[in-house]
């Protein structure tokens, strides 16, 4: 499962529907919290998310998506970084 923090808009449509309870918002900000508990196929919060912030994705597909995020994330921050240096 991944979330992608840009599309929730914190509804909590996802916590609602988790049938196990072991989805939470994050202390953070609004993001739910996922867990790994769900088995064989689309878990129910991901079903419940109109905006498509959460999908079921395999494990290989995740891990790549978070390290192009946090790449993304970088390269912001050295491009701020850049443009301060003026």
């Amino acid at each position: 499962m991944d979330i992608d923090p840009d599309l929730c808009v914190g509804c909590s449509m996802c916590v609602i529907a988790c049938p196990l309870g072991a989805i939470s918002i994050s202390l953070e900000g609004k993001t739910p919290v996922k867990c790994d508990e769900c088995g064989g196929g689309e878990p129910a919060c991901a079903k419940a998310c109109e905006y498509g912030a959460i999908e079921y994705i395999e494990m290989d597909e995740a891990n790549i998506i978070r390290r192009r995020r946090g790449i993304e994330k970088l390269s912001e921050m050295l491009n701020m970084i850049e443009g301060g240096k003026k």
